[in-house]
């Protein structure tokens, strides 16, 4: 089992990588996800201000990758709640 964890805070507006910081973590995550043995399970959490579940580990790529194009941006970046989260989710 994998879990992604992802930013999806303000600063993923910026356009250091094209066309954007969030839209290039999307692609690389997808591709990323895609080049998986199918019987690897992958959750997704999110976090900015807060982080969340997004999708919980599947074997579904179509699953992960809906959760993955469904990122909004939000404020706050607390990536230490996103790798507990991520821990969390690995071993409840």
């Amino acid at each position: 089992t994998i879990i992604l964890a992802m930013d999806v805070s303000g600063s993923m507006r910026a356009e250091d990588v094209k066309p954007n910081r969030l839209v290039a973590s999307q692609e690389a995550a997808k591709a990323f996800v895609n080049g998986l043995p199918r019987e690897v399970k992958v959750g997704v959490i999110s976090f900015a201000g807060t982080a969340a579940v997004v999708q919980a580990p599947t074997v579904s790529r179509e699953d992960v990758a809906a959760a993955i194009d469904r990122f909004q941006l939000q404020r706050g970046t607390a990536t230490g709640s996103g790798i507990v989260l991520s821990l969390a989710t690995l071993c409840p």
